[in-house]
């Protein structure tokens, strides 16, 4: 688990990724898979030199990294993947800037929409693995506290599963890219 600070200056670095909207944009698209700029460049409409670019950028970030390089044509393909998904500690949210929690907050519920739109488009309802749960609950602070736990406990076993399969993928299983939602928030009432 990496220290506050570790976290913190990662917080940071991606702010100043995603401050830039061509940064974003190639982090949406190598978050959903590895691409090269030249792929990038194309799902997102930029020149591949200005993406290319920018994706040197995520890697000096800390945001992506390079995981193959391929020769095509004679030229170098660089093949880049977006990193772990960072998680601010709770304390730490509480010290983030109202805009920041704005921002981080719509980049969270974006990518989990993208998700699901992804999901129904290619699936179209009909998917025996799918399986998302929303409930809304009347909760106490002891309450709210639990399932909070419950929720943590829950991203760590799946972190544990996530990294079991790995390893049988690095042994030949075949992998698949699957997403998860596990959170808790608390709502204002409405009347």
């Amino acid at each position: 688990m990496p220290t506050k600070a570790q976290r913190e200056q990662r917080e940071a670095n991606r702010n100043k990724a995603m401050g830039h909207a061509i940064r974003a944009a190639a982090f949406r698209v190598i978050r959903d898979a590895p691409a090269s700029p030249s792929d990038v460049a194309k799902e997102i409409g930029e020149s591949t030199q200005s993406v290319s670019f920018h994706m040197k950028q995520l890697v000096k970030l800390g945001c992506a990294e390079l995981i193959e390089q391929r020769i095509v044509g004679g030229n170098v393909k660089n093949i880049y993947k977006a990193t772990e998904p960072f998680m601010i500690e709770t304390e730490e949210w509480e010290e983030l800037a109202p805009e920041v929690k704005d921002a981080r907050a719509r980049d969270f519920a974006q990518a989990h929409v993208d998700d699901l739109v992804l999901w129904a488009r290619t699936h179209g309802g009909k998917d025996k693995f799918f399986h998302l749960t929303g409930n809304h609950y009347s909760l106490d602070e002891q309450g709210r506290d639990r399932i909070m736990e419950i929720a943590e406990e829950a991203r760590l076993a799946s972190e544990e599963e996530a990294a079991a399969a790995a390893q049988r993928i690095a042994d030949g299983a075949d992998s698949m890219r699957v997403a998860t939602m596990i959170g808790v928030i608390e709502v204002p009432a409405t009347k």
